[in-house]
Protein backbone atom coordinates (compact mmCIF):
# COMPACT_ATOMS: atom_id res chain seq x y z
CA UNK A 1 0.00 0.00 0.00
CA UNK A 2 1.11 3.53 -0.79
CA UNK A 3 -0.45 6.49 1.04
CA UNK A 4 -0.09 10.17 0.15
CA UNK A 5 -1.58 13.52 1.16
CA UNK A 6 -2.22 16.04 -1.62
CA UNK A 7 -2.18 19.82 -1.44
CA UNK A 8 -5.97 19.74 -1.85
CA UNK A 9 -6.51 18.01 1.54
CA UNK A 10 -7.04 14.60 0.00
CA UNK A 11 -5.59 11.41 1.40
CA UNK A 12 -5.05 8.80 -1.29
CA UNK A 13 -4.22 5.15 -0.75
CA UNK A 14 -3.21 2.73 -3.51
CA UNK A 15 -3.41 -1.03 -2.95
CA UNK A 16 -1.41 -3.39 -5.18
CA UNK A 17 -1.42 -7.15 -5.73
CA UNK A 18 1.74 -8.51 -4.11
CA UNK A 19 2.28 -11.11 -6.85
CA UNK A 20 1.60 -9.11 -10.02
CA UNK A 21 2.15 -5.53 -8.83
CA UNK A 22 -1.16 -4.50 -10.43
CA UNK A 23 -3.31 -1.79 -8.86
CA UNK A 24 -6.35 -3.37 -7.18
CA UNK A 25 -7.90 -0.49 -5.26
CA UNK A 26 -7.64 3.28 -4.89
CA UNK A 27 -9.27 5.08 -1.98
CA UNK A 28 -9.51 8.86 -1.70
CA UNK A 29 -10.60 10.68 1.45
CA UNK A 30 -11.42 14.33 0.81
CA UNK A 31 -11.56 16.67 3.80
CA UNK A 32 -14.79 18.71 3.80
CA UNK A 33 -16.53 20.92 6.36
CA UNK A 34 -18.77 17.96 7.17
CA UNK A 35 -15.89 15.50 7.60
CA UNK A 36 -14.18 13.05 5.29
CA UNK A 37 -15.81 12.27 1.94
CA UNK A 38 -14.67 8.76 0.87
CA UNK A 39 -14.41 7.41 -2.67
CA UNK A 40 -13.22 3.91 -3.60
CA UNK A 41 -12.22 2.59 -7.03
CA UNK A 42 -11.62 -1.12 -7.64
CA UNK A 43 -9.80 -2.47 -10.69
CA UNK A 44 -10.57 -6.00 -11.91
CA UNK A 45 -10.26 -8.38 -14.85
CA UNK A 46 -6.81 -7.29 -16.03
CA UNK A 47 -5.99 -8.38 -19.59
CA UNK A 48 -2.87 -7.98 -21.66
CA UNK A 49 -3.15 -5.55 -24.55
CA UNK A 50 -0.16 -4.58 -26.70
CA UNK A 51 2.24 -5.50 -23.90
CA UNK A 52 0.26 -3.67 -21.18
CA UNK A 53 -2.08 -5.12 -18.58
CA UNK A 54 -5.26 -3.06 -18.35
CA UNK A 55 -8.33 -3.48 -16.11
CA UNK A 56 -11.48 -4.25 -18.08
CA UNK A 57 -13.75 -3.67 -15.06
CA UNK A 58 -13.54 -0.46 -13.02
CA UNK A 59 -15.95 0.04 -10.08
CA UNK A 60 -16.32 3.37 -8.31
CA UNK A 61 -18.27 3.54 -5.05
CA UNK A 62 -19.08 6.10 -2.38
CA UNK A 63 -20.35 5.80 1.19
CA UNK A 64 -22.89 8.61 1.04
CA UNK A 65 -26.39 8.62 -0.41
CA UNK A 66 -25.73 11.60 -2.70
CA UNK A 67 -23.55 9.64 -5.13
CA UNK A 68 -24.36 6.47 -6.98
CA UNK A 69 -21.53 4.07 -7.67
CA UNK A 70 -20.63 3.18 -11.23
CA UNK A 71 -19.23 0.10 -12.90
CA UNK A 72 -17.46 0.41 -16.24
CA UNK A 73 -17.01 -2.83 -18.14
CA UNK A 74 -14.85 -2.56 -21.24
CA UNK A 75 -15.28 -5.10 -24.00
CA UNK A 76 -12.74 -3.66 -26.41
CA UNK A 77 -9.83 -1.26 -25.95
CA UNK A 78 -7.83 0.20 -28.83
CA UNK A 79 -4.60 2.10 -28.34
CA UNK A 80 -2.69 4.61 -30.45
CA UNK A 81 -5.53 5.34 -32.85
CA UNK A 82 -5.32 8.39 -35.07
CA UNK A 83 -8.06 10.89 -34.21
CA UNK A 84 -8.95 13.69 -36.59
CA UNK A 85 -8.32 17.09 -34.94
CA UNK A 86 -11.73 18.27 -36.21
CA UNK A 87 -13.39 16.10 -33.54
CA UNK A 88 -12.11 18.61 -30.96
CA UNK A 89 -13.52 21.70 -32.70
CA UNK A 90 -16.19 23.65 -30.83
CA UNK A 91 -19.66 22.85 -32.17
CA UNK A 92 -21.51 25.63 -33.93
CA UNK A 93 -23.82 27.66 -31.68
CA UNK A 94 -27.52 26.92 -32.06
CA UNK A 95 -30.08 29.69 -32.38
Amino acid sequence: MIEALSLGNKTEKLFFDTQSGLLLRRTVLTETKLGLNPEQTDYEDYRELDGLRLPFIVRVSYLDDNHFGTTRTFTNVKQNLTIDDARFDMPAATK
